[in-house]
Formats: structure tokens, C-alpha cells, sequence
């Protein structure tokens, strides 16, 4: 099986971390569909804003779901 390809915006991994209501997230929807993937600078972007401990785990649990594009 040859799945599509798809970075990732940031926006679309914040809507998933502050994502609350029973709709699927436009992340898990992506994940349906493609074989997602993340930058660097994904990572700069969500964790540069983040402040708390549990701020940052979000962000690491995040992260391993999507491939790093290297």
C-alpha cells in the first residue's frame, strides 16, 4: 500500500492538543488519510509557547504520532 504523504502544519497539531469536543480533530482526520509527518520546526513552534510540565508532555505525546520529515 502506497499512503499519501502530508506535513503537517503546526495549527493543525495545536487544534488537536486544545481540541475538546467529540468531533474528530482535523489531526486524527489527516492520520485517516495520510501518512502524516512533522518538522523541526513544528517542534520550535509548539514547544516555545508552552510554559507548564503538562504543557510540554502534550506536546511530547504529540509528536511521536507523526513521523519526523527528515
Amino acid at each position: 500500500m502506497n499512503q499519501e504523504k502530508l506535513i503537517v502544519h503546526t495549527d493543525i497539531i495545536l487544534e488537536y492538543l486544545l481540541h475538546h469536543d467529540d468531533n474528530a480533530s482535523v489531526l486524527r482526520q489527516a492520520m485517516r488519510n495520510f501518512f502524516c509527518y512533522t518538522t523541526v520546526f513544528n517542534a520550535i513552534e509548539l514547544f516555545s509557547p508552552a510554559r507548564t510540565a503538562s504543557e510540554r508532555e502534550a506536546v511530547e505525546r504529540s509528536m511521536p504520532a507523526m513521523k519526523s520529515w527528515d
